[in-house]
């Protein structure tokens, strides 16, 4: 029975990345977002243009000095919190 539920589970997660593979995610701005099974991609302007590749820990880096640069800009620290708490509520 455990057995049967893991591979359920890894043909989930392969479906998945499949979907996420052949999508591209309008980020805002002109900016797009693409995954190539192993990196998230930025895009600019149009998702086939790949700028930037950002590996697991780069995109964490990305958001800890986005959310610091925000806080010391003015931007309340506890709507940065909230914001952050939410989109790890969504996963």
């Amino acid at each position: 029975m455990l057995q049967m539920q893991r591979r359920a589970n890894a043909v989930r997660q392969e479906q998945r990345r499949a979907i996420m593979k052949d999508q591209s995610f309008y980020l805002g701005d002109g900016a797009y977002l693409t995954c190539d099974d192993y990196q998230l991609w930025l895009a600019r302007d149009d998702h086939r243009n790949r700028v930037i590749a950002l590996e697991y820990e780069v995109f964490f880096n990305l958001i800890e000095r986005g959310a610091a640069l925000f806080a010391s800009l003015g931007f309340p620290k506890a709507s940065i919190k909230r914001r952050l708490q939410e989109l790890v509520d969504r996963c």
